[in-house]
This record gives structure tokens, C-alpha cells and sequence, in this order.
């Protein structure tokens, strides 16, 4: 068994070594790409009609942010109905069910009383 482990150890140990080898090989040199570099400081028509500041976007620019704070108005009061008005009405029942503690799933159970012999 220790033979079969000192083989499989060895194994790993060459495939490692030959693997960091093989990965150094194929990692690029460290040569990166250039920035982008606009050509003479030029702006082509294309780019300057899409960089063109237009009344829409003079508005967008103008406008808060939705995002910042500003909480949306509610347009509009919801009614109720005489159905969930009754529904949502204080019945005795309803009082004491949410006075009485609560029991069920979640709580822990007294620990039981040994049994004496």
C-alpha cells in the first residue's frame, strides 16, 4: 500500500512540476495593447454628431435624479371596501388571539422532568 502511495505522490509531483512549466510557456509576454489614441486629436463627423448635445439630452442632464431620495407621490387614496372593512375589523377573538403568547413551530420545549426509579 505504501508503494502504490509513494507512485501516486511522485505522479502528482511531475505533473505539477511539468504543468507550472507548461503554463509559463503559454502566459503571454508582457506586452499589453496601447490605449486607444484619437488620430491627430481629430473628431470624425460620426462622433461628433453622436456627442452633439440635443435638447433631450440637455433635459436628462437638467433633471434630478430618480434614484436620489425622492420618494414617488401616491396619485391616489386606496378605499376600502364594507367587505375587508369587516374583515379587518377588531373582533373579541382576534384581541385575544394576539394577547395570548404564542405557540407553535420555532419554540423550544421545556426540558423534560427525569424519571425517577
Amino acid at each position: 500500500m505504501k508503494k502504490y502511495f509513494a507512485i501516486m505522490v511522485a505522479v502528482l509531483f511531475l505533473f505539477g512540476i511539468a504543468g507550472a512549466g507548461l503554463a509559463q510557456q503559454a502566459a503571454p509576454s508582457g506586452k499589453q495593447d496601447a490605449p486607444a489614441k484619437p488620430i491627430d486629436g481629430k473628431k470624425t463627423e460620426k462622433s461628433e454628431k453622436r456627442q452633439a448635445v440635443t435638447p433631450d439630452k440637455k433635459k436628462a442632464a437638467e433633471a434630478p435624479a430618480t434614484g436620489e431620495g425622492m420618494a414617488k407621490p401616491d396619485k391616489k387614496e386606496v378605499k376600502k371596501s364594507e367587505k375587508s372593512k369587516k374583515r379587518q375589523a377588531q373582533t373579541p377573538e382576534k384581541k385575544k388571539a394576539a394577547e395570548a403568547p404564542k405557540t407553535g413551530e420555532g419554540m423550544a420545549k421545556p426540558p423534560a422532568a427525569p424519571e425517577k426509579k
